[in-house]
């Protein structure tokens, strides 16, 4: 988003520097007024890591989340505090394939539309993501939920930079994490191009082709991770506080899940100290030190950057928070409800004409892993 980057050159030709603004200081200038009721977490799983995975998310993010967390699984399972729902009951077994998950994620956004009215975000994470719930609610409330969004760490397919249309498309990669605002779930609802190839197709990247047809672009946040802590540059992760990381630590002499080491890495990377929770703005303190170490090297090498430019373009698009009179109580909508009536005076979404693209399974996104 513009809203979040600036670049700046010296008059110079011979000398010129281009860096990104921190989103951490644009955030405390675009607020919303979303707040924890405002959000849903689905856990997407699957019958046979509900033992091994399901804990592990509970002890590190989940037992003490003030956003409400759902257990979405093709197998029904009580476990202490986690309760997993069974969505083949209304869904059928099409949703049990063991990659892919196509089917089960487009089962995922027809339980969410059906069920929970009042939430304004559903956020899919895998069954291996850790989540800082803190950076979460931080990051949701700076984008407007009353329009289209799709949220997440961006990813491409079949792009070309030879080709003056291309039939590539970006995406939000599911291991980090996609964010989706009612508005982009209640429009992919009604598109009737918007369905699975096959039940295994994989679903991060045919929601990129849903969102590509409904012309909603991914809006990219570089705290997602798709992976571990240990494949991202030291730089990358201070500049950018961290929301989420996939896949567990793993024992190295048995391979399985390794709960401490997977707490380790929670402790250090994602949990919110108590001065940041008291301080909502101090992420941005912190990526703004990050900055001024970038222009105090660009400054030694003769370079001048242009700093009363960096938030310009944050600050012209800000807009006013909506207001919101639900409650808590009001905002948590139980299995049972009736499916929202929707609304008549609502557009339907103008569909592109351009190429159906139906992804092929490849190395990088068929995944036995959730």
């Amino acid at each position: 988003s513009s809203s979040f980057s600036s670049s700046s050159s010296s008059s110079s030709s011979s000398s010129c520097i281009t860096w990104a603004s921190s989103r951490e200081t644009a955030r405390e200038e675009l607020r919303f007024g979303i707040t924890a009721e405002d959000i849903l977490i689905g856990v997407k799983t699957t019958g046979i890591f509900h033992g091994t995975r399901l804990p592990v998310i509970f002890d590190t993010w989940a037992k003490d989340s003030i956003v409400e967390v759902v257990y979405l699984s093709d197998d029904a399972h009580v476990s202490g505090p986690m309760e997993t729902v069974d969505l083949t009951k209304l869904y059928g077994v099409k949703i049990s394939t063991k990659r892919g998950h196509c089917a089960k994620t487009d089962a995922i956004l027809k339980y969410f539309i059906k069920y929970y009215d009042m939430k304004k975000y559903l956020v899919i994470v895998d069954d291996d993501t850790l989540l800082s719930i803190t950076r979460l609610i931080r990051v949701l409330n700076s984008y407007n939920a009353s329009t289209p969004l799709y949220i997440g760490e961006r990813y491409g397919y079949g792009h070309r930079a030879s080709e003056i249309s291309s039939s590539g498309y970006d995406y939000v990669t599911m291991g980090g994490g996609v964010a989706l605002s009612r508005k982009a779930i209640e429009l992919r609802s009604r598109c009737l191009r918007c369905t699975c190839p096959r039940e295994d197709t994989p679903d991060d990247m045919q929601m990129g082709l849903w969102m590509r047809y409904l012309g909603i672009p991914v809006s990219h946040e570089g705290g997602f991770h798709q992976s571990e802590p240990h494949n991202y540059h030291e730089n990358l992760l201070n500049h950018y506080p961290a929301v989420s990381f996939h896949r567990f630590e793993k024992s190295i002499m048995t391979g399985d899940i390794d709960p401490e080491k997977t707490k380790e890495v929670y402790d250090r990377y994602l949990k919110v100290k108590k001065e940041e929770q008291d301080d909502p703005g101090a992420d941005a303190t912190k990526a703004n030190d990050f900055n001024d170490d970038v222009e105090n090297d660009a400054s030694d090498d003769g370079a001048e950057p242009d700093a009363s430019a960096s938030n310009s373009d944050a600050s012209s698009s800000t807009s006013s928070p909506p207001s919101s009179s639900s409650t808590a109580a009001e905002s948590v909508a139980r299995p049972g409800g009736e499916m929202p009536p929707s609304s008549s005076n609502q557009a339907q979404p103008k569909l592109s004409e351009g190429d159906t693209v139906v992804p092929a399974p490849t190395s990088s996104t068929t995944r036995d892993d959730l």
